[in-house]
């Protein structure tokens, strides 16, 4: 038996490593669902309006440890992706609303399991 074992005993040892591995996942739920918010938050800024039905369909859902940013309106895919040159917008609304603020927040994605 290792050190920990015969310190703790092997009963306490897994229950300890059981708590751990909760409040770890607790942790990394809270820094994804945070940081779902200000990517949604950024795009809310970024986001064309007209009607402002686009920027109401924004939604973030979180299961199963997946987090999914999005917006729902039906012309969402053709605004985000059609360029400037043939759409204008004012600013500082723009094309891909939601791509640009998630790849400004890339590194902190990579990194929320680690810090």
């Amino acid at each position: 038996m290792g050190f920990l074992t015969k310190l703790f005993g092997t009963e306490q040892l897994m229950s300890g490593l059981r708590a751990a591995q909760a409040t770890g996942q607790q942790l990394l739920h809270q820094r994804l669902r945070s940081l779902g918010e200000k990517i949604m938050a950024e795009s809310a800024m970024l986001v064309p309006v007209d009607t402002g039905e686009l920027r109401r369909s924004g939604f973030m859902r979180y299961e199963g440890g997946n987090l999914t940013l999005g917006y729902t309106a039906a012309h969402a895919l053709v605004v985000h992706e059609v360029p400037p040159d043939r759409a204008t917008h004012a600013s500082p609304t723009q094309y891909k609303f939601l791509e640009i603020p998630a790849r400004r927040h890339m590194d902190a994605i990579d990194r929320v399991g680690f810090q």
